[in-house]
């Protein structure tokens, strides 16, 4: 089975890496509070408080309808962008002078301080105002802003008003200068006629009369007394008018009534329309409807209850996450079956922690034969005899095998040599090469006393006869294997390995053994490791219980760059299951006896 190490299968789940690494994310909350805390505590003091105005077109609600009205949406967006508008700001600023000592701001200061936020279907305007000085401060510069827009629309108001009367007036004084002229012509043609003159004189007074009550409204709205007394004049017009309508015969004089008519009809209009324009701006004022000042300022500061709680929670968020990620990045075997995911390749046999068995030494298969670790190791050399496949489907033993891991601490030296004595038990002539030339950790293990006699290095470089480098280990049991140590010449790893020798060296040992085991150094250390594995008929790499995902998915990725065949696995130092245990009295009926340990005997060398 091939894998391209989809492990999601064992991946970490973010409870279970918020508890492996707790005391991260634990720091990690301690950290968010404090720092949750140090930014609340750095924050300067401020203030807000707020203003609110109700505003209304006041062409809307105009007596006389002068204007046409906008819609409340677009007026209200209007008046908030004149709230905005510096003449405001410098109007407010001048307010918050005027109101007394500690209240003083600039047009710049009280621009930066203002927001304004409106509510177009309710036409409500809310002017908020901040402060860092005192939360007194925050309140007049509200209120002195909404003051402030109120003085400009009247004002404006005003002036716009004003310009109005003013081209009114201009208008009234031409009408009446025309309509004095068109008298002076009409009396001129009509000539002397006692009744005529005293209609002209009535009409005289009618007209002087009609001026003092144009003069007396523009002074201010007229009031009922002023409003009846012009009625009472333009009834005199009309009257006046249709006496004259019956004594003109002329026609030059006909022509000159009627002018006078219209002059006459077109004075009274500009009186009517001066006295609306007057009514209307007394109502128009500034436009607002309601206002309500500002009440008191409220705290806009960070408060300290609220930012420990936040810093905490986004302290755990990250925590959590870096947990994750960190869990992620150290994925751990806690099964068997694991390593069968990454590698793409059978379990061989596992190997149980040795310290839950109580072995003290190394060698379990010779030391504790009746062990579940020894039968484990025994399982291993049987699974070889048929780990590779053959012509038809047919399954053949590995003759050379190469042990590797990923890492020094995996304990392959020891699956090594105890796999090695496993099959020199079954009878089998067993070969273990030490190639881990910086380590020697399997001449540590099977005898340490022969670390320096000649060996590969002396076997390849120096022609030392095969007889005299290789080894022979013999126990109290009886049971033997031969070792291959490094040996004495002087050379260095990756050239020695590099050299095609070596190989054809180990190749011709094949010949007298049944399995030749090479313990090779860490794959993911020692570069050489790559010559070594091109060595055996198949690699049988060490897994130990709890090492890295990430380091397995490496060693794979090696040994596919490498070409070498993946025989298999060993997962290592695993915990003791209560399956294992079940079969140690199988174990001892086969080794015979009472199932004692086996006593051990110091190794030697023959």
């Amino acid at each position: 089975m091939e894998s391209d190490g989809d492990i999601g299968a064992f991946e970490p789940t973010i409870p279970g890496a918020v508890w492996r690494y707790r005391v991260l994310v634990a720091a990690a909350i301690l950290a968010g509070a404090l720092a949750g805390a140090a930014y609340a505590l750095t924050q300067p003091s401020a203030w807000s408080a707020t203003a609110s105005l109700v505003v209304e077109d006041p062409r809307a609600s105009a007596v006389f309808e002068l204007g046409a009205a906008q819609s409340p949406e677009r007026y209200v967006e209007n008046q908030v962008e004149i709230i905005r508008s510096p003449v405001v700001a410098a109007r407010a600023a001048e307010l918050l002078s005027a109101a007394g000592e500690g209240t003083d701001a600039s047009e710049d200061e009280v621009d930066d301080a203002v927001t304004v936020a409106s509510r177009s279907d309710r036409d409500l305007v809310e002017i908020s105002y901040r402060s860092d000085v005192s939360p007194d401060l925050a309140v007049a510069g509200a209120d002195a802003v909404a003051l402030a827009y109120q003085d400009v629309r009247r004002r404006e108001a005003s002036s716009n008003f004003a310009a109005a009367l003013g081209r009114l007036d201009e208008s009234i004084a031409a009408s009446e200068a025309d309509l004095a002229v068109i008298q002076e012509r009409i009396a001129a043609q009509r000539g002397a006629d006692e009744s005529r003159d005293r209609l002209d004189a009535q009409f005289a007074a009618a007209v002087t009369e009609l001026v003092e009550i144009q003069e007396a409204l523009a002074a201010g709205p007229g009031d009922e007394l002023l409003l009846a007394r012009l009625a009472a004049v333009q009834d005199q017009f009309r009257t006046i008018q249709i006496i004259l309508d019956i004594e003109v015969r002329e026609p030059e004089l006909v022509a000159l009534v009627e002018e006078q008519r219209e002059a006459i009809a077109r004075l009274s209009n500009l009186i009517a329309r001066r006295d609306q324009l007057a009514v209307d701006a007394e109502i128009a004022g500034s436009g607002v409807v309601l206002y309500s000042p500002a009440s008191k300022a409220v705290s806009t500061g960070v408060a300290l209850s609220r930012a420990v709680p936040v810093g905490a929670v986004l302290g755990a968020l990250a925590g959590a996450a870096g947990a994750y990620a960190l869990a992620l990045s150290r994925r751990r075997f806690e099964g068997r079956a694991e390593p069968e995911v990454v590698l793409g390749a059978p379990l061989v046999a596992e190997i149980p922690d040795f310290g839950e068995e109580r072995l003290r030494r190394a060698l379990p298969v010779v030391d504790a034969p009746a062990s579940v670790s020894a039968e484990a190791f025994r399982f291993a050399a049987t699974a070889l005899d048929v780990a590779r496949p053959g012509a038809e489907g047919r399954r053949s033993a590995l003759r050379t095998v190469v042990i590797a891991s990923a890492d020094p601490e995996d304990g392959k030296s020891v699956v090594a040599a105890n796999i090695g004595l496993a099959a020199a038990r079954e009878g089998k002539r067993v070969l273990l090469i030490d190639a881990d030339f910086g380590n020697q950790g399997l001449v540590r293990v099977l005898s340490p006393s022969l670390a320096a006699t000649p060996g590969l290095s002396d076997l390849v470089l120096d022609d030392v006869p095969t007889g005299e480098a290789v080894n022979s280990v013999t126990f109290a049991d009886g049971t033997s294997v031969s070792l291959l140590t490094r040996g004495n010449s002087v050379t260095t790893a990756s050239e020695f390995f590099h050299s095609p020798l070596v190989g054809r060296f180990v190749q011709a040992l094949q010949a007298d053994y049944d399995l030749v085991l090479i313990d090779s150094p860490p794959l993911l250390h020692v570069a050489y490791t790559a010559s070594l594995v091109a060595m055996g008929d198949g690699v049988l790499v060490v897994v130990r219980h709890g090492s890295r995902v990430s380091a397995l998915e490496d060693v794979r990725d090696r040994l596919r760059l490498f070409g070498a065949p993946i025989a298999g696995y060993v997962y290592n130092a695993s915990p003791l299951r209560r399956e294992m245990v079940r079969g140690v009295g199988s174990t001892r009926d086969v080794l015979g006896g009472s199932g004692a340990k086996a006593k051990s005997g110091a190794a030697r060398r023959t």
